[in-house]
């Protein structure tokens, strides 16, 4: 079994509904409009879901009406990329498989994460998915794949997350468990990135033989050196730095404050290009309202012709610590969820 990559999943594009009063400004209504936008910009191209809690199931539903297929699943906070599963499959044949890790709120971000933990199961089984847990503590944005047994990961935040294991233990389990042939590991973390290090800020495939990236010349050319020795050779496309918004306290005025609940507002924001999503032959860039958004969309459409390259707006995702890429999570196809959604299709017209 491999790891697949996300462009190779076909299902649809789940998202999930951002409601908490202790993260999101207005309890979500300006993150929930960008989530709303979002897949309605990709629906016209590619299939998308919208997953809530139960107990929001019913206004939602009045909400949207039948414009979104809408599901019920549990969850704390809405980043299905970091506690969702990741996708097995043999030799790009047959059904695919769940693979959860363990989530622990990046190191307690919030102190009640029990239905993040459950969102991985239930899940796989609405998919009819055969699904396999593991113990290692791996949030999905610290790792990405090219589908074909490589993949770059983040060793800061995997290693802070589990301290008790040196990093080639760490290594041996995720090569033998993902199929993967290589894995290269990146060594830091931006301070800004409150998850403590996610790869998905940083680099990502984009296809199996190129790297959208935001990395210094010397830790590009520290990877190509470890690629090379093993006859590996991708092609590099930079993206602007990192860059650090300074948080506005008037937009964290709704925000509550609980006890063990990260404050809102007080550090900067973390706004990167990389935490793009790619789904079919689309690539959904994030726009933060900066004057670098317009130029470095359009070098990417220059790079990728073979892809459709959209900007989506990200400015209220960052208030809560993410991105785009975070706040959805890529679906393989079943028999049970094209049932599904050929139903929910039906429903809607």
């Amino acid at each position: 079994m491999q790891v697949r990559a996300d462009w190779q999943l076909t299902g649809p594009l789940l998202g999930l509904w951002p409601f908490r009063h202790d993260v999101w400004p207005q309890q979500g209504q300006p993150a929930q409009q960008q989530l709303l936008q979002l897949l309605h910009t990709i629906q016209p191209h590619h299939p998308v879901l919208l997953a809530v809690p139960p107990r929001f199931y019913a206004a939602v539903r009045r909400q949207l009406g039948n414009d979104i297929p809408l599901v019920m699943l549990p969850y704390n906070d809405a980043w299905p990329r970091d506690f969702g599963p990741l996708w097995l499959q043999h030799q790009a044949a047959g059904p695919l498989h769940a693979l959860q890790f363990d989530f622990r709120a990046w190191q307690g971000l919030y102190p009640d994460y029990r239905a993040d933990q459950r969102f991985a199961p239930a899940l796989a089984g609405w998919l009819s998915c055969r699904r396999r847990s593991h113990g290692l503590v791996l949030e999905g944005g610290a790792i990405t794949t090219n589908g074909n047994g490589i993949a770059l990961v983040n060793a800061v935040s995997v290693q802070r997350n589990n301290p008790t294991l040196r990093l080639a233990q760490i290594t041996a389990q995720l090569t033998k468990h993902l199929g993967l042939q290589h894995i290269f590991w990146l060594h830091e973390a931006h301070p800004a990135d409150e998850t403590g290090g996610h790869i998905d800020n940083q680099v990502q495939f984009v296809d199996p033989q190129t790297l959208v990236h935001a990395l210094s010349p010397a830790v590009i050319a520290q990877l190509q050196q470890q690629m090379a020795a093993v006859g590996l050779h991708f092609r590099w496309l930079a993206l602007p730095a990192i860059q650090t918004i300074r948080a506005n306290a008037s937009d964290f005025v709704s925000v509550s404050r609980r006890q063990g609940v990260l404050a809102r507002g007080q550090q900067p924001l973390l706004a990167s290009y990389v935490n793009f999503i790619r789904v079919a032959d689309l690539l959904l860039l994030p726009q933060f309202g900066l004057p670098s958004d317009q130029p470095t969309l359009t070098s990417l459409r220059q790079q990728l012709p073979q892809l459709k390259v959209i900007g989506v707006a990200a400015d209220e995702f960052i208030k809560a610590g993410g991105g785009p890429h975070c706040v959805t999570l890529n679906l393989p196809s079943t028999g049970a969820l094209t049932a599904w959604m050929n139903n929910s299709n039906k429903l809607s017209m």
